[in-house]
């Protein structure tokens, strides 16, 4: 066993690519959730710990769009005046939106381009659509758990655009996920998931990010903290979250209710209090740029 802990600290420690260290680091740690005995659950921990943001199976940072207070500021007051935005507005809206959020992880020490944001979803919540709500579009507030079944909790939540087209206004909804990354790390996405100690991990199946289908999905969303929710869309997402809830042997079953369960199943923010981080629009007023 400690031959394996110490190859997973070279591998993580290499110049190899990211794709490489997943590859390698998949097959070592599926040998080693199956090898584990007891006595090894500390070392596993810990090494869990220090290797979480080393690969990932998807690798797709969060991309900074920097968008100027101006163009958010313009976009509500036309917003506020006609009752619809623009396609370009929306998208100001959203990458401003997803900024800020980006900018309070960044703001608790977290390193955005590298960090799994494992633990950051309850803020994420908040961060991301409280401001939509203050501006007063509608909005879900989300879990996993209750619209998927997935065993742990995972905030996430929607909002409701109502966007002028050039010919007729329409409602465009928006899932909002910015901590989306905690899925895919390497240590959470492989086989031998299905054997991890229970002892060292919440759950002993594979990350949600192991069952995605749609690699250019997940990219877009992973990049952007933000994809338009279509019923297709709800799919690629929730999916993976209920296959991620069977244990080793279960078979799952078939259903079509991710799209509708995210619109119906809505609740309260899981986070109230958000220590003074912004959460508005409008606290771009205070920032120099």
């Amino acid at each position: 066993m400690n031959e394996l802990f110490q190859e997973i600290l070279e591998i993580g420690n290499s110049n190899l690519t990211n794709d490489q260290k997943h590859q390698k680091l998949s097959y070592l740690w599926t040998a080693v959730f199956k090898k584990a005995k007891p006595a090894d659950y500390d070392n596993i921990y810990n090494l869990y710990l220090m290797n979480e943001d080393t690969s990932f199976a998807i690798d797709q940072p969060p991309i900074f769009k920097n968008v100027s207070f101006e163009a958010v500021e313009e976009a509500l007051d036309h917003y506020h005046e006609n009752g619809y935005l623009t396609e370009e507005e929306a998208v100001t809206l959203l990458d401003y939106d997803l900024d800020q959020t980006r900018k309070s992880f960044g703001n608790l020490g977290v390193s955005i381009e590298t960090s799994s944001l494992d633990g950051f979803c309850e803020l994420g919540q908040s961060l991301t659509v409280r401001p939509f709500e203050e501006a007063g579009f509608s909005v879900t507030k989300n879990t996993a758990k209750d619209c998927f079944d997935y065993p742990s909790l995972h905030c996430f939540g929607t909002v409701t655009l109502p966007i002028f087209d050039g010919t007729e206004v329409n409602d465009r909804i928006y899932l909002l996920d910015s901590t989306y990354r905690q899925f895919f790390s390497t240590v959470h996405c492989n086989a031998g998931m299905y054997d991890a100690p229970l002892d060292v991990f919440l759950q002993n199946t594979p990350s949600p990010g192991y069952f995605v289908k749609d690699t250019s999905f997940a990219e877009e969303l992973l990049a952007n903290g933000y994809i338009e929710l279509t019923k297709e869309n709800a799919k690629k997402y929730g999916e993976p979250f209920f296959l991620s809830s069977f244990l080793k042997g279960e078979i799952p079953y078939e259903r079509d209710d991710y799209f509708d369960n995210i619109m119906t199943k809505t609740s309260d923010y899981a986070l109230d209090h958000l220590e003074e981080l912004s959460a508005s629009f409008l606290a771009g007023k205070n920032i120099k740029r």
